[in-house]
């Protein structure tokens, strides 16, 4: 857990952020690490020391939680319902995640652990990352959150930013051809009036190709909006990145530190690449995830993962009103 005096100059880069980019509105997002680990009178005091800070600056502040949820208990339970709005993230990762070693036994915990939130009025989301394993598994995916309950999820990209090759991580290619099969499954099951878990990933891709809207991994912000910060007071924008480089923070603080404000020019200049700025998606896209590499050449498809994108309109011709369900949620709406 970071020291006190960590946390409160975290809670002032946060501030700063916070009047640089013009905002009332926070959510701290506790992660990890696993939050969970951590005694729950220490976890209730940070959470209220932060919220009289913001408060006592006129920022309205609102929690969220990624946890693999295996140490939850009763006590927990309150606390997520008191300062989480009664909603919780868990990570779901099916081929990458064990207890001791052993794959069923982390599965059967996160499984008894998912029912004793729900019975306390939590609900659960779900966050996968997918390996080159979890390629084709699409619909053994939307079954176990059917299964168990779990009626919203998002995708997160499976990345190994300053590391050597990682032989688990999907290609740009496999991640969208993933999207595509998830989609696919999706809309079947609206088809067959069947179940459909709702994911946050594939919503902004549907509505970028429909509507023109930037949101999740297409068009995104987090370079001008999120700060990370790890127990030890190093500053980044992103998780993936933050222990592969050093501390953003300088003599200026976070929000204005040269090295942030060269790494926003960098990528807005850099990462687009010429397919970029001849695509049609490419002006509420802008590119993707800022750290998934940009090479047709190398990844068999772009960081916007345009043959996910152009799957989209494909389906907007053929499964028009699943589609428009899916996104609204509503035929009436469609």
């Amino acid at each position: 857990m970071m020291h006190h005096d960590v946390f409160h100059e975290s809670m002032r880069l946060i501030r700063e952020l916070c009047n640089t980019q013009g905002e009332k509105d926070v959510l701290l997002l506790w992660h990890g690490g696993e939050p969970l680990q951590f005694d729950k009178k220490s976890f209730v005091q940070r959470l209220t020391q932060a919220e009289n800070f913001f408060f006592s600056n006129g920022i309205s502040v609102s929690h969220g939680m990624q946890t693999a949820l295996i140490n939850f208990d009763a006590e927990w339970g309150e606390i997520i319902k008191r300062y989480f709005n009664s909603s919780v993230g868990v990570s779901i990762d099916p081929s990458s995640r064990s207890l001791n070693g052993d794959v069923a036994r982390y599965e059967r915990a996160l499984e008894k652990r998912i029912r004793n939130a729900q019975a306390m009025g939590i609900s659960i989301s779900a966050n996968v990352c997918p390996s080159k394993q979890d390629i084709g598994k699409e619909k053994a995916l939307l079954d176990w959150l059917v299964q168990h309950n779990v009626s919203s999820f998002a995708i997160d990209r499976y990345n190994s930013f300053g590391e050597h090759e990682d032989v688990n991580r999907p290609t740009n290619q496999e991640h969208s051809a993933f999207l595509r099969n998830l989609l696919d499954e999706s809309i079947q099951r609206i088809k067959n009036k069947d179940k459909v878990p709702v994911c946050s990933t594939l919503l902004a891709g549907i509505d970028g190709v429909l509507n023109d809207k930037s949101g999740d991994r297409w068009g995104v912000t987090c370079l001008e909006d999120y700060i990370v910060i790890n127990p030890d007071g190093t500053t980044n924008t992103c998780p993936d990145k933050i222990s592969a480089e050093e501390t953003y923070t300088d003599s200026n603080g976070f929000a204005n530190s040269e090295k942030r404000i060269r790494v926003i020019t960098d990528h807005k200049i850099s990462h687009p690449k010429d397919h970029c700025y001849a695509c049609e998606f490419f002006h509420w896209c802008r590119s993707g995830c800022p750290i998934t590499m940009n090479s047709w050449e190398k990844e068999g498809e772009c960081s916007g993962y345009k043959v996910f994108l152009k799957h989209i309109q494909r389906l907007y011709e053929t499964d028009t009103e699943q589609l428009k369900y899916y996104l609204t949620g509503s035929y009436e709406k469609c």
